[in-house]
């Protein structure tokens, strides 16, 4: 139960972050990942630490 939740957290982070990744490319073209906020960085941070929660929890 705990696995499946983690994952479904670390999928939404992980959209999240795509799309605002796509979205700053296609406004800045590359320039514009490194001016990116601080929260998109956060965001990354609760995908990477809930991906690895679910595979502990596998």
């Amino acid at each position: 139960m705990l696995s499946n939740a983690l994952l479904v957290v670390s999928v939404i982070a992980l959209a999240i972050v795509l799309v605002a990744g796509v979205r700053a490319v296609l406004e800045r073209g590359l320039a514009g990942l490194g001016k990116m906020g601080a929260w998109v960085y956060a965001v990354f941070g609760v995908y990477v630490l809930a991906f690895v929660g679910f595979l502990v929890a596998q």
